[in-house]
């Protein structure tokens, strides 16, 4: 057996938690042979990752990837992207210091900082900071995944505007069409390849 380690928050963890998952959706599309261990935990930020990322990782050493998908709920509790940045560098530095393929997933539109908040063009201006900063300069990373790109629904007004057909209803969270297209783009972003036994 093979295996695939996912960290993350609520999108990974699954919520609503009756619409299946997107770790879930990429063990499917792999097969029989590969076994998934979903390690998303709702509100989970990338500090509080940082804080279990290197124990973990030391039991799940087996890995073939790690899907890292993180720093909605940063940018929520008003978080610099500064910050946001420095800790998945870690976080990406770690796995691939591991010998694990690091798969770096972008954060998913939204408008949830709208209701929170009422400073969506500076929650926008952060995202766009932290993703771009994913898909171009990010050390560590062999699979860069744009999901932001692909869950926009363009041409509108709205900040972070999430797909209707995406939308669990909340704004945030992915409807169970949602969590098979966001695994979908993973499995089809990524060369899945088994590691030599050393």
């Amino acid at each position: 057996m093979h295996k695939i380690y996912f960290i993350g928050d609520s999108l990974t963890l699954g919520t609503p938690a009756d619409l299946g998952t997107y770790p879930n959706t990429v063990g499917a599309l792999l097969g029989s042979s590969w076994t998934i261990v979903n390690n998303g935990h709702g509100g989970r930020t990338t500090t509080k990752e940082l804080n279990v990322y290197a124990s973990d990782l030391k039991n799940h050493s087996d890995a073939e990837y790690v899907c890292i998908l993180l720093g909605v709920n940063d940018l929520n509790e008003g978080e610099s992207a500064d910050t946001v940045i420095k800790n998945l560098q870690k976080l990406y530095t770690l796995t691939h210091n591991a010998g694990i393929k690091t798969v770096a997933i972008t954060i998913l539109p939204h408008n949830r900082m709208v209701y929170s908040f009422g400073k969506a063009s500076l929650g926008k201006s952060k995202m766009d900071t932290v993703n771009y900063w994913i898909l171009h300069t990010a050390k560590d990373v062999d699979y860069r995944v744009n999901a932001y790109a692909a869950f926009l629904q363009p041409h509108t007004k709205i900040f972070f505007p999430l797909k209707p057909e995406y939308d669990s209803g909340d704004h945030l969270h992915l409807s169970e069409r949602g969590y098979v297209a966001l695994g979908t783009i993973v499995f089809n972003s990524v060369e899945w390849k088994v590691r030599p036994v050393k």
